[in-house]
């Protein structure tokens, strides 16, 4: 009902290993060549800490405070000046993203359906200027002094980004089903002399209860991300494909099961633990 206040805490840890070439798996290996004197990355493993604040002033609206704290960390292989792999090395990074502040507000509903509209709020709270200490064998680049990190291991935007979409969610019987589209609109460039691509993503859910405690649910999410506008000239594109801006877009599908438990008594009673993998 109106006047609801809720926190969340979500985990969401990925794990991405090799390359893509459009939509062929190429091994670093491969790529190698391409980058004499620079480096070629292996994998990526992300951990995001997100934190929601939850209000709903009215049956109408409900508005979001979300904050994710990051931990990602990076490996690659120097490539020596032949075009064959050196010695890997690891980069790391942990810090706040940017602030979102989000609004829901409901335009129909009836018995079965409902649709809201979606407007967020982006700001700049996540840094955009990470560095790291560069390994031995990087052309041009001292071993041991600072070196920008690339766009994917940067914590934030640097700019205000707008957040449009809409949400769909039917509910008949004990069945519930919905889908949303969610756009990120960057809306200037940053101090490091670039605009991170607009994002776009879809999504589309159906699930029923079993019990009142447990519930399961199956959802299809497809992303797409296009390159950065401008560049941060503290990164050569001649030295990492990471580091190059015309190499930074791409679109994925992520098949996802789930499943939620509820407290329906005790001192806890109203928590939900949602778990959800694909």
């Amino acid at each position: 009902g109106s006047g609801e206040v809720k926190l969340s805490y979500r985990l969401q840890v990925e794990n991405f290993a090799g390359l893509m070439d459009g939509e062929s798996r190429v091994s670093p290996a491969a790529v190698g060549p391409a980058y004499p004197g620079g480096s070629v990355p292996s994998s990526l493993r992300s951990y995001a800490h997100i934190v929601e604040l939850t209000w709903k002033p009215s049956d109408l609206a409900t508005l979001f405070i979300t904050l994710p704290f990051y931990e990602r960390t990076l490996t690659q292989y120097v490539v020596a000046p032949d075009g064959s792999l050196a010695q890997p090395y690891r980069v790391s990074v942990r810090g706040f993203g940017d602030l979102i502040l989000n609004g829901l507000y409901r335009v129909f509903a009836d018995d079965i359906h409902r649709v809201h509209l979606n407007l967020g709020l982006g700001l700049p709270s996540g840094s955009t200027n990470e560095s790291s200490e560069a390994p031995a064998g990087i052309t041009g680049v001292t071993a041991g002094s600072l070196q920008r990190l690339p766009y994917v291991m940067q914590l934030g935007s640097g700019t205000l980004s707008l957040r449009p979409g809409f949400t769909y969610n039917g509910l008949y019987r004990r069945v519930f089903w919905g889908a949303q589209v969610l756009g990120v609109l960057q809306a200037g460039t940053n101090s490091e002399g670039y605009k991170l691509g607009n994002q776009y993503e879809a999504t589309a859910w159906v699930g029923r209860p079993w019990t009142e405690w447990f519930r399961t649910s199956f959802r299809l999410e497809w992303q797409q991300w296009f390159n950065p506008t401008g560049e941060d000239d503290q990164l050569d594109p001649a030295l990492s494909p990471l580091a190059d801006p015309l190499l930074q877009a791409g679109r994925r599908l992520d098949v996802l099961f789930g499943v939620d438990f509820n407290v329906t008594g005790g001192r806890f009673k109203g928590t939900r633990i949602s778990i959800e993998g694909g």
